[in-house]
């Protein structure tokens, strides 16, 4: 199952995360911050009404926040590494440089969503 994080209030954009993350998959966990739960409401209604997907479960997690202490607007800014590379989660797991920015944990609201059986895709 794959996990996306919803931060942003651009719906069009939100979606076009989801649609990536839900590619060959028929489940999805979605983490979000009380700030963009109408975004997230508004996502399940079309995600159900358009596409079949439907809501399995709700609840809340405790995540941590990973990104780099050298992420600059995406490009890593450590001069150790010479060239301009972008600071994406792939990177992250192999990159000798990558330190987080902060040990803080917090709490998130999750929801699981489900592809219902005979509906097309999105």
């Amino acid at each position: 199952m794959n996990k996306v994080v919803i931060a942003t209030s651009d719906a069009e954009r939100a979606l076009s995360i989801i649609r990536k993350a839900v590619a060959g998959q028929d489940e999805l966990e979605i983490h979000y911050v009380n700030k963009y739960a109408p975004t997230v409401i508004y996502l399940l209604d079309v995600l159900r009404e358009n596409f079949g997907w439907i809501e399995r479960e709700r609840g809340f997690a405790t995540t941590e926040n990973t990104r780099c202490l050298f992420n600059q607007l995406g490009v890593c800014s450590n001069k150790k590494i010479g060239i301009e590379l972008r600071c994406t989660s792939g990177v992250k797991k192999t990159c000798k440089y990558y330190k987080r920015a902060s040990e803080a944990t917090f709490e998130v609201n999750t929801v699981t969503i489900e592809k219902a059986g005979g509906i097309r895709g999105l």
